[in-house]
């Protein structure tokens, strides 16, 4: 009687196994996708800050080339205006 009852036990606590196995595979390998997913968009994001600090400081060596060009400009804008109410 005890082999009997233990063959079903044993044969439903190894299906038990089986499933609790292949579920924690499949969490497992969702987990592992959205590691994955995860590190994927960390490069994206990455680049995307690389691609922005180069845009800065671009803008800033811009800037620093219009306030050359203005500092440069003015002041021959007030001569020439200088001239023209002399006349």
């Amino acid at each position: 009687m005890e082999a009997n009852l233990q063959c079903p036990a044993g044969g439903i606590l190894e299906n038990m196994l089986a499933v609790r196995s292949h579920k924690s595979d499949e969490i497992l390998a969702a987990v592992l996708d959205i590691q994955t997913n995860l590190e994927l968009k960390i490069d994206a994001l990455t680049i995307f800050m690389d691609l922005l600090r180069e845009d800065h400081r671009k803008l800033k060596e811009r800037v620093k080339n219009t306030e050359t060009t203005l500092a440069f400009i003015i002041p021959m804008v007030s001569v020439t205006n200088a001239h023209i109410k002399a006349l």
